[in-house]
């Protein structure tokens, strides 16, 4: 077992308390004998596991207030994204929920064909379609007021090519959150 801990409770004798608040953890599962990988919250709640098989579960909070330096002013001006992602080692699919300002973006996954379901929270607009590998944007079906593009468009919400994957881009003049739905393969 290989483990980075909080500094909260540094002295550990079994291995319950090694695990309890390990904020990385690399151990092997008592039935299989196979690697697992967990990433904790200081709480010791579940963010991340991945098993041999290359399973995926978890869900993931970041908020900008936690960030500090280069990424905080220059590579997140949203307010927060929560990730949940459910995998077989084949197919993921990732909910996440992102609080944009405007002109803000956030990146689909790159290189790969991913199928897309977004929502804007307290409003009718909704978004559904498709991004390829290349980043072609396809958007067979949107609704509401304020409208959708697949181009960088002022004063709607826009899902565009971002050279190998799709980027959604708050243009709607006022900060907006998104549900947002991913499906794609490995």
């Amino acid at each position: 077992m290989f483990n980075f801990v909080s500094k909260a409770n540094k002295n550990r004798s079994t291995y319950e308390q090694a695990i309890d608040t390990s904020s990385f953890n690399l151990s092997f599962t008592s039935v299989t004998q196979k690697p697992e990988l967990r990433l904790t919250s200081i709480a010791g709640s579940n963010l991340l596991t991945i098993d041999s098989a290359a399973n995926v579960s978890g869900t993931t909070t970041i908020t900008t207030s936690s960030m500090s330096g280069y990424i905080a002013n220059n590579v997140a001006p949203m307010d927060s994204i929560f990730t949940n992602i459910i995998s077989d080692g084949y197919f993921y699919v990732q909910n996440v929920t992102v609080t944009l300002i405007d002109d803000a973006t956030y990146n689909f996954p790159s290189s790969k064909t991913v199928r897309y379901d977004v929502f804007v929270k307290g409003s009718d607009a909704m978004a559904i379609g498709i991004v390829s590998p290349t980043g072609i944007v396809t958007m067979p079906v949107s609704s509401g007021t304020l409208g959708w593009t697949t181009t960088d468009t002022d004063n709607k919400y826009n899902i565009y090519d971002g050279g190998d994957f799709g980027v959604l881009k708050n243009r709607s003049g006022a900060t907006a959150t998104f549900y947002i739905t991913l499906k794609y393969k490995r």
